[in-house]
């Protein structure tokens, strides 16, 4: 039981805290930020599209990725057409910026 309470203050913390971000507010906006959505290009020519959302809302089946994951991380700040290095296992995966828009999310 005390588990439970303490998961319940918890949440009810992160509630307090939570804030909306509306996307539309950031259409001219040319970096990518928090709610972007971000076309990349690899390595190998292949396109992946991915929205920057937050912990609660990651979900990599639908292209949502984390603002804390490396990811994310590695494209934060960037703009169109520059490069983003990748550190994973297999080494370094350098992914081009080639669209940002920002968009409301379903």
């Amino acid at each position: 039981m005390r588990e439970i309470d303490r998961r319940i203050r918890f949440l009810r913390r992160r509630l307090d805290l939570s804030e909306v971000v509306d996307p539309a507010l950031r259409s001219q906006c040319e970096q990518v930020f928090f709610s972007a959505t971000v076309t990349v290009c690899d390595n190998s020519g292949v396109e992946n599209t991915y929205s920057i959302v937050g912990v609660d809302e990651a979900d990599v089946a639908r292209g949502r990725i984390s603002w804390v994951s490396p990811l994310a991380m590695a494209l934060l700040k960037l703009r169109v057409g520059e490069v983003a290095n990748l550190r994973t296992p297999t080494g370094i995966n350098e992914l081009e910026v080639m669209r940002i828009v920002y968009v409301e999310l379903d």
